[in-house]
C-alpha cells in the first residue's frame, strides 16, 4: 500500500513538472513578437522610432527594442509583461 502511494506520489509531481514546463513553452511562444516586428527594425538602430502597419491597416508607432538579442518593434502603448514579477516586495 506504500508503495503504491509513494509511487502514485511520485506520478503526480512528474505530471505537474512536466504540465508546467510545456505551459512555460507555450507562454514564452506566445509572448514572441510576429516576424514583421523584427523585419521593420533590420536596418535601424536601438530607440529608432518606426510606424507598424496592422493588419486592420492601423498605424501603430513602435520604438525598436534590443530583446534576446535582436531588435524587434514594441508599440509605444504595449504593456511591459513580465518585467516587474521579480521585483514584486
Amino acid at each position: 500500500m506504500i508503495k503504491t502511494l509513494k509511487s502514485f506520489t511520485v506520478l503526480s509531481l512528474v505530471l505537474c513538472f512536466s504540465s508546467g514546463l510545456m505551459t512555460e513553452a507555450a507562454e514564452r511562444q506566445m509572448r514572441k513578437p510576429p516576424q514583421e516586428a523584427y523585419d521593420i527594425c533590420e536596418d535601424k538602430n536601438e530607440a529608432d522610432v518606426v510606424t507598424i502597419t496592422t493588419p486592420d491597416g492601423d498605424e501603430v508607432e513602435a520604438t525598436c527594442q534590443l530583446m534576446d538579442d535582436e531588435l524587434v518593434a514594441v508599440p509605444d502603448n504595449h504593456p511591459q509583461r513580465g518585467r516587474s514579477k521579480g521585483n514584486r516586495g
